[in-house]
This record gives C-alpha cells, structure tokens and sequence, in this order.
C-alpha cells in the first residue's frame, strides 16, 4: 500500500515486474532513491544507469552504492533533454525510470525521445510525476504535467499506455510499452 506524501520507491517498485530485466535506466536518479532499490532487485543479475544534471546528487549515490557493497550500478552526468546524452546503445534498455523528472524539463519530447531511443523493442518507461492533487507538495502546478498531456508525449513518441500505477495521493504513475 502506498501511503500519501513522499514516495516510496520499494513499494511503487513492487508493482513491477523486474525479474526478467537485466538493463535499466532511471533518469534524473539524483542521489539514487530509485537506482539502488531498483540494483538490489536485479542482484548480480543485471545493471542499473543512473543519469543527472548534477554531479553532487550523483557523488553521493556512488559513495551510498560502495558503502552498501552495491556494484551493479553505473553514473553518469549528462543532460537528458540532449540527443544521445546517456551514451547508450539504441535498443540496449528493458526499462527506463523517470521519478518527479519531467515537471523540471524545458523540452519533455526531447526527454522522452531519449528513454524511446535507447529502449529494447517492448521495453517500458515507467514515469512517476506530481499530480494537480498534491496540494502545496512538490513544484508549482504550472509546472507539473498533467496525466493525459504524458500520455500524449508518450504516444506521440511510439509509445504505447499499459497501465497506472498507485503512487499514492499526491503522485500518479504510468507505465508505457516501446512499440515494434
């Protein structure tokens, strides 16, 4: 059950199925909520790409990672809204994560293009945003982007909607499939 207020990322991940990934992506990681709940579950068996704007965020998701003997996570700081920034092969992901990323973009296609590019055929992006019901939580409601405007950048760009997620009372989660 995912309570109201901040996520949980041990509970929103386990609503997916991540036993068969094996490269993941979390976009915007910071300092890695995400990517060492999301390296834990792939074990030895699998890779997890963190990527953000900011080194410092980045610094300290590496000393968390050495400190917990985590080793199946990889950095880097780039910008994601730049064509071919992570650096990754076309094709190469199974997932890519975007947690409370999108509300800060300037150019969310560019973004979203990015996480399609490097997505296997039938790889998800999962996308974990602010919803207009957080009350005085999170960035200013111009900012935030609203469920049905996510899934038409999603569409738009060749993705397909899945499901939602329950990401509690003051966020909302949607899980899109790469076509082809």
């Amino acid at each position: 059950m995912i309570a109201s207020g901040f996520l949980s990322p041990k509970a929103l991940l386990g609503q997916l199925n991540l036993l068969s990934l094996k490269e993941i992506a979390d976009f915007g990681s910071g300092p890695g909520h995400f990517t060492v709940e999301l390296a834990l579950a792939l074990k030895d068996k699998g890779r997890v790409h963190a990527f953000d704007v900011q080194d410092g965020p980045l610094a300290v998701l590496r000393s968390n990672a050495q400190h917990a003997s985590i080793h199946n996570i990889s950095t880097l700081r780039c910008n994601l809204e730049v064509p071919r920034a992570t650096r990754l092969t076309d094709n190469s992901m199974d997932m890519v994560l975007m947690a409370n990323i999108l509300y800060q973009s300037e150019n969310r296609p560019a973004m979203i293009a990015e996480a399609v590019r490097i997505l296997k055929p039938q790889g998800q992006l999962v996308v974990l945003e602010w919803s207009s019901g957080a009350g005085n939580l999170g960035p200013a409601r111009e900012h935030r982007i609203v469920p049905d405007k996510l899934k038409l950048l999603a569409t738009d760009a060749g993705l397909s909607f899945v499901k939602s997620l329950n990401a509690g009372s003051d966020h909302y989660g949607m899980i899109f499939s790469k076509n082809g």
